[in-house]
């Protein structure tokens, strides 16, 4: 296992401990031989409760692509408030003073005078 604070078991790992649970051990026996406490095990066990690992993994995959999905969403809405000149704040005077993005990537091109 992982050493260190974190996520420190994959969802798959998750399944496979509390399948555990279900053929012989106990609760206490689990998360002693873990190393995870008991609430741990009861929130885990009341995310995952009936999944299977296919489920676990076509949940994991789904939450990769949505989250792909909303920088992409994110990154547009930018480039779109930029190019209309409703973008306001802080960066706000960068944008009077040619502050633009490339079309093929999200990176600045602006004068040397502005940094």
């Amino acid at each position: 296992m992982p050493e260190g604070k974190g996520k420190r078991h994959t969802p798959e790992q998750i399944v496979k401990i509390l399948r555990e649970v279900d053929s012989e051990k106990t609760v206490v026996q689990v998360c002693s031989t873990y190393n995870i406490g008991e609430q741990t095990f009861y929130r885990w066990r009341k995310q995952y409760r009936g999944m299977e690992l296919s489920d676990v993994r076509e949940l994991k995959q789904l939450k990769e692509e949505n989250a792909r999905l909303k920088r992409l969403v994110a990154d547009q809405a930018l480039k779109t408030r930029l190019r209309t000149g409703t973008f306001q704040g802080r960066f706000g005077n960068l944008l009077k003073s040619g502050f633009r993005f490339s079309t093929n990537e999200f990176r600045p091109s602006c004068p040397s005078s502005v940094i």
